[in-house]
């Protein structure tokens, strides 16, 4: 007894299917068992990284760490560049001049607001943060529809909710 025969577009469809089975494991054997580099040639890595980003050359002890810095940033690399060659991404992955910092580094020193104060003026009338009677001058509350800066509210019909604030 053998079972029904499928029509064309249900046996295309279990192709597909097992396809994207093979992809997916590929995938994941490939996460699961990522390369490793060996220690001299991520050493040479580093130290070209060096020159090529203009970082001058030490010994000591915050060298040794900005290495295993850049070694675990240089494993993420290489994990994500394997799911991309196994098509899990349509992008890869290099180094960049932040490949020695950390991600709470990179937060810190690049995408954190750093606040400058004014420069002061040394005079005995300025108040102690250095805007003087400029905050006086502000009020407590501004309605902004009273001068137009914000309009109504807009029917956005049945344009769904990821598309309105482009729609408006």
């Amino acid at each position: 007894m053998h079972p029904p025969p499928r029509s064309p577009p249900a046996a295309a469809a279990a192709m597909l299917a097992a396809a994207l089975l093979a992809v997916a494991l590929m995938a994941a054997a490939a996460a699961a068992a990522p390369w490793e580099r060996a220690d001299e040639e991520v050493r040479h890595l580093y130290e070209a990284w060096k020159a090529e980003q203009g970082r001058p050359g030490g010994n000591g002890g915050d060298d040794r760490l900005r290495l295993e810095v850049f070694r675990d940033n240089l494993r993420y690399i290489d994990a994500r560049n394997a799911e991309a060659d196994a098509g899990l991404h349509g992008f890869r992955l290099g180094l960049t001049p932040f490949a020695d910092l950390t991600l709470e580094e990179f937060r810190g020193r690049v995408l954190g607001f750093q606040f400058q104060s004014p420069r002061r003026n040394d005079t005995a009338d300025e108040d102690e943060d250095g805007f003087g009677d400029q905050l006086a001058a502000v009020p407590a509350a501004v309605d902004w529809r009273k001068s137009g800066a914000v309009t109504g509210v807009k029917n956005q019909r049945s344009c769904g909710p990821y598309l309105s604030p482009l729609r408006s």
